[in-house]
């Protein structure tokens, strides 16, 4: 395997993440917002479609991860599972934002539940194989997370278009200039839709060689031999997985509950324009490009990194809830918010990559996929749960779609639940990274010790014994 990728290559492969964050993140950002302020839905039922949609795509993510890991096409156990899932992904994310006015309204949820829990299979199958291919393209600590580092900067090129792009885009295909023009939903999503198509594509392109090699059915049957429920359990057992299941769990609910709420708090308590909205978005992703680009470059610790930006975007959002923040004040909250999320996906995801090596030396098999979509089934269970949670916020919250000033209380709830919960449970994964236990050093032993063994060489153990406790 070539360590060492061209900053072409790692750019090609990031492209996908363009596809993911537009898909998924327009998903977490504005589908309760369309179903509840375009299509008219009850904020309460509408909470439920979207958690039981992500519930479902969890479990596809499992689905997908075993499927991919036992693959025997000739071209690749990823490549080709990205290549075909991208095609119906793009067809359903338009039809996941279109009210088709034949609809009864007592149908509808039943409709977008549907479509919902299409998207998300479509997506596992991208997706999933797309993050697996990441690990193989490349087993060098540092080099995976330039690669993550760069993946995160196009991924927030993809989060501008979702985030700030998609009211502007709707006001600007609607008839009246209005957000709740059902129809002008229904280009972006088209226009989306034919995005994540292309993003996906790009990446199969340019990674054609670059997968590990084809294991022929013969030798897989040998290779196999737990069942799948069986490995999901090895693989818990490792101690490093474990603690970043369990940051994920906390930190990367708490990112979830604030991207799905923040669109309320700024229209509702700071009182700003979808315009303002909109730059505000912008400036984010900008800021989130840059702080990726540095964690992609530096050589601090993974776990330093993750501990640091995570604790001060927690405590930092805990503050402004107290506060009523002004325009800078808004974009003070935004910046330290960019930290937590930028270590999330620069380094967390890097961490998972070098999760697949240690479980490779205990193992002795390749089982990216099912770390890949355990990883991605933990953040789909803590996406439907955060997405369940703000619509009950917004219910219990007394939220009227229809009001253009709500109530004090609702103010308050739509405060808690967008900044002062985010943050605590932000607080929470970062002192959880405490126990960590992977640096660069006793990975480069576990790497040589992995090469040594293939080459039938003697190794030791002791420089990295407690990696495989």
């Amino acid at each position: 395997m070539n360590k060492k990728l061209s900053f072409g290559i790692k750019t090609g492969y990031g492209m996908g993440m363009v596809g993911e964050c537009l898909a998924m993140n327009t998903f977490y950002i504005y589908f309760l917002y369309f179903l509840t302020n375009a299509v008219g839905m009850n904020a309460g039922i509408a909470g439920t479609v979207a958690m039981v949609a992500t519930f479902w795509g969890a479990f596809t993510d499992l689905l997908a991860g075993a499927k991919t890991d036992s693959s025997t096409n000739i071209k690749g156990r990823r490549r080709p599972f990205v290549f075909k899932a991208a095609i119906p992904l793009g067809i359903v994310t338009y039809l996941m934002y279109t009210d088709w006015s034949f609809i009864p309204n007592s149908v509808k949820p039943a409709y977008f539940l549907i479509v919902a829990m299409i998207f998300w299979l479509s997506l596992s199958f991208a997706d999933i194989p797309y993050m697996a291919l990441g690990s193989e393209i490349t087993d060098d600590y540092e080099e995976r997370t330039s690669i993550r580092g760069i993946s995160n900067v196009l991924n927030y090129a993809g989060m501008i278009l979702a985030s700030s792009g998609t009211l502007t885009i709707v006001v600007l295909f609607s008839r009246n200039g209005e957000i709740y023009d059902t129809a002008a939903w229904s280009k972006v999503g088209l226009l989306f839709g034919a995005i994540i198509l292309a993003a996906y594509w790009v990446v199969v392109y340019v990674t054609k060689g670059k997968e590990s090699p084809y294991t022929p059915a013969a030798e897989k049957e040998e290779k196999q031999g737990a069942g799948f429920f069986k490995t999901c359990v090895d693989v818990l057992k490792i101690k490093p997985y474990r603690n970043i299941i369990v940051y994920t769990i906390c930190a990367y609910g708490g990112v979830l509950l604030f991207t799905s709420m923040y669109i309320y708090y700024l229209t509702y308590n700071v009182g700003m324009t979808e315009a303002q909205s909109a730059t505000v978005m912008l400036v984010y992703c900008v800021m989130v490009m840059v702080v990726s680009t540095i964690f992609g470059k530096i050589k601090i610790e993974k776990r330093t990194v993750v501990i640091g930006a995570t604790m001060i975007g927690g405590v930092g959002m805990m503050i402004c809830h107290f506060l009523n923040l002004n325009a800078i004040g808004v974009y003070i909250m935004f910046f330290v918010f960019a930290l937590a999320i930028s270590a999330y996906f620069v380094q967390i995801i890097s961490m998972v990559y070098d999760v697949c090596d240690i479980d490779e030396f205990k193992s002795g098999e390749g089982r990216d996929g099912v770390i890949v979509s355990m990883f991605y089934f933990i953040g789909k269970i803590v996406g439907g749960i955060a997405m369940l949670a703000v619509g009950w916020i917004l219910e219990f919250s007394k939220y009227d779609a229809m009001a253009l000033v709500q109530t004090e209380s609702t103010l308050n709830g739509i405060s808690a639940g967008a900044l002062l919960l985010p943050g605590a449970l932000m607080v929470i994964g970062a002192l959880v990274m405490f126990g960590y236990p992977v640096n660069s050093e006793n990975f480069a032993a576990l790497r040589k010790a992995i090469e040594a063994r293939n080459a039938g060489e003697d190794y030791s153990t002791e420089e990295f014994a407690k990696l495989i406790k």
